[in-house]
């Protein structure tokens, strides 16, 4: 007789269903779980990555900001100098640290009259922009002296004048009506940084070529970087 081969009782041959039901249900092995540190340092590394996607998202949005500022002054001046050209008027700039404005000579009254008008009229900038001027060394002065000239050429007879030294109702530029402009430069910061910081811009002109705006890093690798250099910041 031939001799029967058993199969261990319960388990199932590798061809039927049964096996195969058995399989998948057996645990192949014990799968490992996340520990606390390791959940913790995957946490910490996305919060880095996602502070420095904002901070990235920030510092280019106030790059932007500054930059808009500085395009702006430039274009408001071109438009003055045709303005000056037009009317025979010589306009002034003033700038402080919270924005700029235009004004015009009145010479019956010998008088700075501010411009009202847009878009000339003057807009402070937002609490976080710092704007500052730089021209030559004495420049203010000499715009005084050369007004006060101007207000007193009428007299019938010619008396000597005394000058303040700072005088607040000059502006710090004066826009003639040939087109030329007193040399300067605006800095437009962010409140706290520094001047050389990459995100400041510049808006300049040497007095005859148009105004122009550039970014700090560029202007530094300027051709004109000399004529920047020369400017005194107010």
């Amino acid at each position: 007789a031939k001799h029967l081969r058993t199969r261990p009782q319960g388990r199932a041959s590798p061809r039927t269903p049964e096996f195969a039901k058995q399989t998948r249900l057996r645990p192949k092995g014990r799968t490992r779980a996340f520990t606390l540190l390791e959940l913790a340092i995957v946490l910490a590394i996305i919060g880095v990555l996602t502070a420095t996607v904002v901070m990235s998202f920030t510092d280019a949005g106030r790059h932007r900001h500054l930059r808009a500022e500085a395009e702006r002054l430039a274009r408001l001046v071109e438009l003055a100098r045709d303005e000056a050209l037009r009317a025979n008027e010589i306009w002034g700039l003033t700038v402080d640290e919270g924005g700029f404005a235009f004004q015009r000579y009145d010479y019956g009254s010998g008088n700075w009259i501010h411009v009202v008008d847009r878009p000339f009229a003057a807009k402070p900038a937002e609490a976080s922009v710092l704007f500052e001027i730089a021209t030559r060394f004495g420049e203010k002065k000499r715009l005084a002296e050369q007004f006060e000239a101007l207000k007193h050429a009428g007299d019938e007879d010619d008396q000597p004048y005394l000058v303040p030294d700072d005088d607040d109702a000059v502006p710090n530029v004066a826009i003639y009506p040939g087109g030329d402009v007193t040399p300067f430069k605006v800095g437009v910061f962010l409140r706290g940084a520094d001047r050389d910081d990459e995100t400041a811009w510049l808006a300049f002109t040497d007095g005859i070529a148009r105004m122009r705006a550039l970014s700090v890093g560029d202007a530094a690798i300027d051709d004109q970087r000399r004529f920047l250099a020369d400017l005194t910041w107010h």
